[in-house]
């Protein structure tokens, strides 16, 4: 059991399940930190894109660098 409630595609809002959706998408599954951010959908949405950014466009490093 985590410390930190993690919200379910059921129990997120429609901004939140929008951004679950993408991440699905982009990587098949929803990881546990991007569902414990589902509580503050502006904070979730900014790590998404955080993340996406860094890991995902070719700049710079090889992606498997960044790992």
């Amino acid at each position: 059991m985590s410390w930190v409630p993690l919200i379910s595609d059921e129990q997120a809002s429609p901004e939140v399940k929008r951004i679950y959706d993408y991440i699905n998408k982009r990587w098949s599954f929803v990881p546990n930190y991007f569902r414990a951010l589902g509580h503050d959908f502006q904070l979730l949405q900014d790590q998404t894109n955080l993340y996406t950014k860094a890991m995902f466009d070719d700049r710079g490093l090889p992606r498997v660098v960044k790992e």
